[in-house]
C-alpha cells in the first residue's frame, strides 16, 4: 500500500455512488471540477493566468498595450477569469437538473458553503440585468446638495462637553438667491419694500443611526431639506455625535470608550444647545423653527423641556413619527431589548454601534440597484419600522448608501431601558445613580415643562413609533398646536415615502407661513 493509499479514507455508499453514477452526472462532476479546479489555479498561478488571457488576445496585444489594468485583462473573459469559469460550471450543473439528470450526489468540497455564495452572488450580478444607479449614491451631503443646484455651507461647532458637530446649510433655494437670513445689525434700518425681511431659519434633525443627508436623499420636489428652501427659508441640518460627520472630541478618539460614553440625553443637553445658539448667532434671528424625526423629536422633547431659556427660542417644534415611551414597538429587531446585556454588546459591539465600512456602504448600495435584490435590500427598511408599498425603491441604492449609520452602545442601551420599563427617564446606572442623580433611581424626563407649540404627525403602521406609544405621549404636552393620525403611515414615510408631500410637508409649509 502506498503512503497515498494510507493517507486516502474510502466510504463505500461514497465510493458505490461514484462508480454507478450516470454519464450526465460524471459530466457536472467533472463541469464542477473543472470550474474549481479554474478558481484554485487563478489564486495558486496568476502569472499563469494572466499569460494565457494574452495570449488569447489579438495580435498586437500585451502587457504594454492599451488593454487596460492588470486586474481587467486577467477578467476579461476566457478561463482566466475564475468567477466566469465557476458560473459555467455552475450552469452546467443547473441545465443538468433541467434535464431531468439530478445533481451530483457527492458531498461538496470543504469551505464550500461562504465560496459558493460569493460565487452565486457573483455570477447573479454577471447576468442579471441591472437598473441604472443613481449618482447621488457615491456622493456626500454637500455633493449632492450642489449637484442638485442649490447653494450649500459647512460649520463645525463644539459643545459644552468637548464634542465636535457639522452643521450643514442651504441658506436660500435654486431660484430664490436673495431670501436667505441676514444678520441684524445694531442700529439697522426696519425692513421695507426694497429690502424684505429675513426669511425665518429651520433646523432639521435626524433621528437613530440616520445623518443630516436623509433630508435631501430623495429628489428636491420629495426632499424637505430641499421643499424649504425653495419656500424661501434658510435650511440648517443637524448630525448628532458619533455620527459619520460627528466624529471629533477635544480630548477622546471616536473608538475609545470615553468618546462613546453618551445617550440621546448628552444629544440633547449638550448638543440641541449648541447647534441652536451657533446657527441663531450666525443668521442673527432670535427663534427658529425645529424640525425632528424619530430619535430627533425625543432630543427635542428633553431640551426643550429641561432648559427653558432653550424652549423660549424655538418658534415651533414639527414632530415626525414622534417618540418618547417605546415599550409598544413591535420591530421584530425590537427582541434583541429582551436579550442579557452582556449578550447585547456581543452583538452590537462594546462601544460604537453600526460602524459601517464605506467601501460595504457602497458594495450593499450596488447590489441593491439589481430589481430582484431591491425587495431584500428593502427589508433593512420595512423589518425596523414596518411594510409599506410607498417607499421610492428607485432611490433604494442612495438610502443604503447612508444607513445605518453610527452611533453608541450606551444610546442603544438607554433605550433598551425605556422598552423594557415603559418609562420615560434619564439613563439608568444602577448602584451608581446616587453619584448621577443623588437618588437611587433615575428621574423622569418633564415633558409638561415645554412650552414652544408642537405639531405632530404619527402613523398607524409605524412599528417604532407605535400610535400607542404616542398616544402616551402627546397628552403630556400642554401646547400641542396641531397633530395628525395617518393610518397608512409607516417609520420610514415620513422621510421616504411618496406620499409624504401631500400627508405631511405641505401642512407643515402651510403652519410656519402662519408663523412667520
Amino acid at each position: 500500500m502506498t503512503p497515498r493509499d494510507r493517507g486516502t479514507c474510502h466510504h463505500p455508499r461514497r465510493d458505490l455512488l461514484r462508480q454507478q453514477a450516470a454519464p450526465g452526472q460524471r459530466h457536472h462532476q467533472l463541469a464542477r471540477g473543472e470550474a474549481w479546479q479554474a478558481l484554485g489555479s487563478s489564486r495558486r498561478h496568476g502569472n499563469a493566468a494572466k499569460a494565457a488571457q494574452v495570449n488569447s488576445s489579438p495580435a498586437g496585444g500585451g502587457t504594454g498595450g492599451s488593454g487596460g489594468s492588470r486586474r481587467s485583462r486577467i477578467w476579461r473573459g476566457g478561463s482566466a477569469s475564475p468567477v466566469r469559469a465557476a458560473c459555467a460550471g455552475s450552469r452546467d450543473l443547473l441545465l443538468g437538473a433541467q434535464r431531468g439528470q439530478g445533481l451530483p450526489q457527492l458531498f461538496w468540497p470543504p469551505r464550500s458553503t461562504m465560496t459558493w455564495l460569493f460565487l452565486t452572488i457573483s455570477c447573479f450580478m454577471l447576468v442579471a440585468p441591472k437598473s441604472e444607479g443613481n449618482p447621488e449614491v457615491s456622493m456626500d451631503v454637500g455633493e449632492i446638495i450642489r449637484y442638485h443646484g442649490y447653494p450649500f455651507e459647512e460649520h463645525e461647532v463644539v459643545t459644552e462637553d468637548g464634542y465636535y458637530l457639522t452643521l450643514q446649510r442651504i441658506p436660500h433655494g435654486r431660484d430664490s438667491p436673495g431670501s436667505f437670513s441676514l444678520p441684524h445689525k445694531a442700529g439697522a434700518q426696519p425692513p421695507n419694500r426694497f429690502c424684505p425681511p429675513p426669511k425665518a431659519v429651520v433646523l432639521l434633525q435626524h433621528g437613530l443611526v440616520l445623518e443630516g443627508s436623509n433630508w435631501v436623499t430623495n429628489l428636491p420636489n420629495t426632499s424637505l431639506g430641499f421643499i424649504l428652501a425653495d419656500a424661501g427659508y434658510d435650511v440648517w441640518i443637524g448630525n448628532s455625535r458619533g455620527n459619520s460627520w460627528s466624529r471629533k472630541h477635544q480630548e477622546f478618539e471616536f473608538y475609545q470608550q470615553e468618546y462613546s460614553a453618551y445617550s440621546f440625553h448628552e444629544m440633547a443637553m449638550y448638543d440641541l444647545p449648541a447647534s441652536i445658539n451657533y446657527i441663531l448667532q450666525k443668521t442673527g434671528q432670535e427663534q427658529l423653527y425645529y424640525v425632528a424625526y424619530s430619535q430627533g423629536t425625543t432630543t427635542g422633547f428633553i431640551a426643550f423641556s429641561s432648559i427653558p431659556e432653550l424652549d423660549r427660542k424655538i418658534k415651533m417644534f414639527f414632530a415626525l413619527a414622534p417618540i418618547t415611551v417605546n415599550s409598544n414597538m413591535k420591530s421584530p429587531l425590537v427582541r434583541l431589548f429582551d436579550l442579557p446585556e452582556v449578550l447585547l454588546k456581543v452583538i452590537l459591539g462594546q462601544t460604537v454601534v453600526f460602524d459601517k465600512d464605506e467601501v460595504l456602504k457602497q458594495v450593499i448600495s450596488t447590489m441593491c440597484t439589481y430589481p430582484m435584490l431591491k425587495t431584500v435590500c428593502s427589508l433593512v427598511f420595512y423589518l425596523p419600522g414596518g411594510f409599506t408599498n410607498s417607499l421610492n425603491v428607485s432611490r433604494m441604492d442612495v438610502y443604503l448608501a447612508r444607513y445605518p449609520d453610527s452611533t453608541s452602545l450606551k444610546n442603544m442601551l438607554h433605550w433598551r431601558q425605556l422598552y423594557q420599563t415603559g418609562e420615560f427617564k434619564h439613563y439608568d446606572y444602577g448602584s451608581d445613580n446616587v453619584l448621577h442623580y443623588n437618588q437611587t433611581t433615575p428621574p423622569f424626563y418633564e415633558l409638561e415643562k415645554m412650552k414652544t407649540p408642537l405639531a405632530a404627525w404619527y402613523g398607524g403602521k409605524d412599528w417604532i413609533s407605535a400610535p400607542e406609544d404616542v398616544n402616551i405621549t402627546l397628552p403630556r404636552i400642554s401646547n400641542v398646536a396641531y397633530k395628525k393620525y395617518i393610518p397608512e403611515f409607516v417609520h420610514f414615510d415620513f422621510l421616504w415615502g411618496k406620499q409624504v408631500y401631500e400627508q405631511v410637508y405641505r401642512e407643515m409649509l402651510d403652519l410656519m407661513e402662519k408663523g412667520t
